[in-house]
């Protein structure tokens, strides 16, 4: 069985053996998939010479997942000596989509979102969306890219549902995860969120949904407000309509589109 080690100096590395001599163990963990992991340190430039570098994307994005102390993929283990994101409050808010690209209108919605929860985390969850098809860009370049982009904002990125195939609808993991949670979601995604999973139980289980805006008609506004009125209805839990800004009409889809030969 192949061993991943994770050095705290933040490189990700694997072998069939430990380094020799021996670092210092920290924790290891046998996760979902079957792959034993090893949480090094304290490994020295000689050490890390005897071992290769990760090349399989899909097990450092598994490996990644379980240094996320609020998700369920998390391992307690490792957390307790290393943690992702930027882990400033139990207070997090969520915020899906593709990112496939990232646009200014995604760094817009994390400024609204800074502004009204200045104290919170803000996590980004990239995953599919189950209403549209795209080919989800998902290689360890465009992974540490968005990393770099949503650092900027005091954001982190999850990874866990990269390069899965399935879809994995929110209130699936949602439910598992700690502490404090909102989600952010787009003016678009609100019209049809009566079709998301089990809604009403994921939106119980929020302490808010922030609705960032789109470019949308007058009387498509007017419709917004109607489901947003309705589903108020439904909840208790506060529905926040943010601020417009200056990026509305940005869309990851239309950009892919454009694109396409």
């Amino acid at each position: 069985m192949k061993e991943l080690h994770f050095a705290k100096s933040g490189e990700l590395i694997f072998s069939a053996s430990p380094p020799n001599p021996p670092s210092k163990l920290l924790a290891k963990k046998v996760l979902p998939s079957g792959l034993e992991v090893f949480l090094w340190s304290e490994l020295d430039a000689k050490q890390l010479e005897q071992v290769t570098a990760v090349k399989d994307p899909k097990i450092i994005f598994e490996t990644l997942s379980a240094f996320f102390p609020a998700m369920p993929t998390a391992v307690d283990e490792f957390t307790e000596h290393l943690t992702l994101g930027a882990e400033v409050s139990t207070d997090k808010v969520f915020f899906g989509g593709s990112f496939s690209p990232w646009h200014e209108g995604h760094g817009a919605c994390l400024r609204l979102i800074r502004e009204a929860k200045p104290e919170a985390e803000i996590v980004i969850v990239p995953d599919r969306n189950p209403w549209k098809n795209y080919e989800q860009g998902s290689s360890l370049e465009d992974y540490f890219s968005l990393t770099e982009k949503a650092e900027a904002f005091g954001a982190s990125v999850y990874p866990g549902f990269l390069l899965l195939e399935q879809a994995n609808p929110t209130i699936d993991w949602m439910r598992l995860v700690r502490g404090k949670k909102s989600l952010l979601v787009g003016a678009d995604h609100l019209r049809d969120f009566r079709k998301w999973k089990n809604y009403l139980e994921l939106l119980e289980s929020l302490e808010s949904l922030f609705i960032a805006p789109r470019t949308l008609s007058g009387s498509e506004y007017d419709d917004l407000e109607k489901i947003r009125e309705d589903l108020q209805r439904e909840t208790k839990k506060p529905l926040v309509l943010l601020s417009r800004h200056a990026y509305e009409d940005l869309s990851s889809t239309e950009i892919r589109q454009k694109k396409r030969p």
